[in-house]
């Protein structure tokens, strides 16, 4: 059964002042701060100290909102880092522990913009006044965004002993296409010697390519990897590239937002690289991150924003230990709207938070703290290792018209079939909406107005077995497809196999519509400029 709901305590800061240079003071005692104006790019929160050094975390998060700011009629990247500054033997640096890219508007605009950043690994770091740094290379415009650090009391997997600065290349990045200096000149090579209680390390590498102003990448010139090396071995290669940004939450956007870019996407987070070393018997680390250099001289990256961090962990606190770590859905955050609502299976993650391998999870989930439904999960997953899970679908239109569910419940009860060891980190909900109800018979309108070729329409039930398909549309062109349905599941999917949805700059668009076959109401009308895909879940009760 469900235990009692621990609940994520949170700082709100309050806005009170700001300094000439869009610095922000702050005193624990007296205020706190979440408003913040960029101005020239930068603002500062001075003497940051979120808890006191006796509070024990099991998590720690930061959401950042955007309120505002002006986009530049040239669409640029916009980075933001985020660090925290601190002193080290006698030294300052900073350690960065988030970093976004704003997206792209052609006009002044309010968002619903929201990146949402685990920061657990830098708790220690806020338990000492502290002063966090926000930076953007968008000097000409100011920017207002929102701070929200959240919290959950309770234990972590493993005691952090250190934190080490790897590489810290500031917002301008390491030059990529200097011949005289090569990037891999500039990315030193770094000696770090362990103690005997280090068990782990895990590697936390920031890493974006800087691309020339105004030009779209070609991922033929651009997509290049990186090679880490530890004690003369190469552990991991990795691609600095993204080929999902027309897959992002935030759309439509004005732009190229949806193509593919070296490791960025306009509005979205960072995608941080993580490297996860058991460390045995090592008493040395000799780690090298060498990028792959551009022979052909035809990239259009300037240069690469670095900054990494080595986490130095103890061993772990527990052997049998399991956590859920996220509800992708059901869940009605705005970072998952691109795959909720729906009226299929229940999607998480699931995390290895103890020091046997996780062989074995029995799941128990529900609505409204209903949660009757079990489902055994078995794999093979490592210390700190994650998994996505599918669930079993629930019966999510069984309820009185007066007490409709909008609360998913999920909690692990039994761990490698013995008791966990730790139950704080075992249970997650999620506010959600339900997916809507269409009648048995619909009609799908689609217009292609050009590139239908590109296009394909599909329609699956609950267990993704495909019902209907249609392609090889000709442009131009007006389709009706009517379909008599019995009670279920369903989702109904556009695909664009370029990216593009079916948007055109400065032209008309296509569209895709859906509506009920006898009544002529219209149910459903796409966003056009939505990328590869756009899915709707539906039921159909009679």
């Amino acid at each position: 059964m469900i235990k009692n709901s621990i609940l994520f305590l949170f700082v709100l800061f309050v806005l009170s002042s700001f300094k000439t240079e869009a610095q922000n003071s702050i005193v624990r005692q007296d205020s706190l701060f979440s408003h913040i104006i960029l101005i020239n790019g930068k603002s500062e929160i001075e003497k940051l100290n979120l808890l006191p050094e006796t509070s024990t975390l099991e998590n720690l998060f930061l959401e950042v909102s955007l309120v505002n700011f002006k986009q530049s009629k040239n669409f640029i990247q916009n980075p933001v880092c985020i660090e925290l500054e601190r002193n080290i033997n006698g030294k300052t640096e900073r350690l960065e522990i988030a970093r976004f890219f704003l997206p792209w508007f052609d006009k002044e605009t309010d968002t619903k913009a929201l990146f949402t950043f685990d920061i657990s690994a830098y708790i220690s770091l806020f338990q000492q006044n502290t002063n966090l740094y926000i930076e953007s290379n968008n000097t000409k415009e100011s920017i207002e965004l929102n701070l929200h650090f959240k919290w959950k009391l309770g234990h972590s997997s493993a005691k952090i002993n250190r934190i080490i600065n790897l590489w810290q290349s500031g917002i301008k990045g390491f030059t990529y296409i200097d011949k005289n200096n090569s990037i891999n000149k500039q990315i030193e090579n770094k000696t770090i010697t362990v103690s005997k209680e280090i068990k782990y390390a895990l590697l936390k590498i920031y890493l974006s390519g800087n691309d020339i102003k105004n030009q779209i990448p070609k991922e033929i010139d651009c997509s290049k990897f990186y090679f880490l090396n530890i004690n003369g071995k190469t552990v991991a290669t990795r691609p600095v590239w993204r080929d999902d940004c027309s897959l992002n939450a935030l759309f439509p956007q004005a732009g190229t937002w949806n193509h593919s870019r070296a490791n960025w996407c306009p509005g979205q987070a960072l995608r941080v690289f993580e490297h996860f070393i058991p460390l045995g018997a090592d008493t040395t680390l000799s780690i090298n991150l060498h990028l792959q250099e551009d022979v052909k001289k035809t990239s259009r990256i300037q240069s690469y924003i670095l900054s990494a961090n080595l986490i130095l962990f103890e061993k772990a606190q527990y052997r049998n230990d399991a956590a859920i770590v996220e509800i992708l859905a059901p869940n009605k955050s705005f970072n998952h709207n691109r795959y909720n609502p729906i009226c299929g299976s229940p999607v998480i993650r699931v995390k290895n938070t103890g020091s046997d391998t996780l062989r074995s999870v029995l799941i128990e989930y529900g609505l409204n703290k209903n949660t009757n439904n079990r489902y055994r999960w078995r794999g093979e997953l490592a210390f700190m290792e994650e998994e996505i899970v599918y669930l079993p679908p629930l019966n999510w239109y069984f309820y009185d018209q007066n007490n409709k569910p909008n609360e998913f419940c999920v909690s692990i009860e039994k761990v490698n079939n013995k008791t966990d060891e730790y139950e704080g980190n075992n249970v997650l909900t999620a506010v959600f909406n339900l997916a809507p109800v269409y009648p048995n018979k619909i009609s799908i309108h689609f217009y292609s107005y050009k590139a239908a070729e590109d296009n394909i329409l599909e329609l699956v039930d609950d267990m993704g077995i495909p019902l209907f398909e249609a392609s090889d549309f000709v442009s131009d062109s007006t389709y009706t497809f009517n379909l008599n349905m019995l009670p279920g599941c369903y989702e109904f999917i556009v695909y664009d196999k370029k990216g593009d949805g079916l948007y055109f700059p400065n032209e008309k668009n296509g569209s895709i519509k859906l509506f009920n076959t006898r009544t002529k109401e219209e149910l459903k009308d796409f966003e056009p400029n939505f990328g590869a895909e756009i899915r709707q879940q539906f039921m159909i009760l009679k």
